[in-house]
């Protein structure tokens, strides 16, 4: 087991580490939007900054628990590699660890045998369990990767593109032909906003997209939407 930096945080009493290598950000929990015949670990997709992410319950991803107060807990931006960034929910998160002198330990009574634990290293203080994130064909990402296919909604353009976020979408809308523009956006038709309300959360958008007129105003709609969140 290599040495490397650690972020360390909480779980049902029990404390994990992740590389820093792959963690983005720690991130209070925002607004989620809950997804239909999901399984019971995935909270919902969290809108940031006009992408969709997907939120684990690392407690119930490992059968420790659950996470009960989400408005308490903290979220942890993951690197998630082709399959997108997505974030685990915690409970507290502590500090940054580097261990020096350590010695490998068992796993703490009450955490199963999983592929999304690497190993257990004890100090002087602690045991901490590490997740594995990073090896290809097992733990957080490949997980992240398999999920994606069962919950995960992109917007399907009629030329067979995907988009996945909004800078995506703003990408097809940009360069689609302009029969397949009128596919999906007409006088009878608005595939748009249900997509943009109900799995990227950006209500106020897709409500305003059902009142335009024709591809440039949705375009402005969007790129403004996205200045205000980068810019």
């Amino acid at each position: 087991m290599k040495d490397g930096n650690y972020l360390l945080f909480d779980s049902m009493g029990f404390t994990f580490g992740v590389k820093t290598s792959s963690v983005k950000a720690v991130l209070n929990p925002t607004k989620l939007t809950t997804l239909p015949n999901s399984k019971d670990f995935v909270l919902g997709l969290m809108n940031l900054r006009g992408e969709a992410v997907l939120i684990y319950d690392l407690a119930r991803m490992l059968k420790i628990g659950s996470i009960i107060d989400l408005q308490s807990a903290k979220t942890i931006l993951i690197e998630g590699g082709e399959a997108g960034d997505f974030a685990i929910a915690v409970e507290t998160v502590k500090k940054v660890f580097s261990p020096q002198k350590f010695k490998k330990g068992v796993l703490p009574a009450g955490i199963l045998s999983s592929n999304l634990i690497k190993g257990v290293i004890e100090t002087t203080k602690e045991s901490i369990v590490l997740l594995d994130n990073l090896e290809k064909g097992k733990g957080l990402e490949n997980l992240h990767s398999l999920n994606l296919f069962h919950v995960f909604q992109p917007f399907i353009f009629s030329t067979g593109h995907q988009a996945r976020n909004l800078r995506e979408f703003l990408h097809q809308l940009e360069i689609i032909p302009n029969e397949d523009f009128d596919y999906h956006f007409n006088e009878k038709t608005n595939h748009f906003s249900p997509w943009l309300k109900n799995i990227l959360n950006e209500e106020k958008l897709a409500n305003s997209i059902k009142i335009a007129t024709d591809r440039q105003q949705i375009i402005i709609k969007i790129q403004r939407r996205l200045c205000t969140k980068m810019c």
